[in-house]
């Protein structure tokens, strides 16, 4: 099975925006490198129990 990630350091502080909300929906998982609470997007340490739980 295939899947698509999204990873950005969020510099402009643009994850906020609704057209880059929207975005997400699109890829199966996306992750931040800034901390930041949000149902859309987690956060780059979550990364590797991703990767490791879908292996």
């Amino acid at each position: 099975m295939l899947l698509v990630g999204f990873v950005t350091v969020n510099f402009y502080d643009e994850i906020n925006n609704p057209q880059h909300r929207g975005m997400f929906k699109f890829f199966d998982r996306a992750f931040i490198g800034k901390p930041l609470n949000a149902d859309f997007i987690d956060n780059l340490s979550k990364l590797p129990h991703f990767i490791n739980d879908n292996l």
